[in-house]
């Protein structure tokens, strides 16, 4: 049985996981990791593309990402 797509997101050590995928490119604070998560939403050309997966994903992953930035990152 799969799990639907939020459920997986919300699993686990995912946020870690994706803030990894991230740090292969650059290393964000709290700051750049937050900001980058509200141009998910704010840029339509990033919006269109990640809630082409799902339906609000965009919206879900910048909530995440700051959610995270503020537990762990500085």
């Amino acid at each position: 049985m799969r799990l639907p797509r939020r459920q997986l997101l919300a699993s686990p050590g995912r946020k870690e996981r994706h803030h990894a995928w991230i740090r292969r490119f650059w290393e964000p604070d709290a700051e750049a990791s937050t900001a980058l998560g509200r141009m998910y939403l704010e840029d339509e050309r990033f919006t269109t593309t990640i809630d082409r997966h799902e339906p609000g994903l965009a919206a879900y992953l910048r909530d995440a990402m700051a959610v995270y930035a503020r537990a762990t990152l500085r």
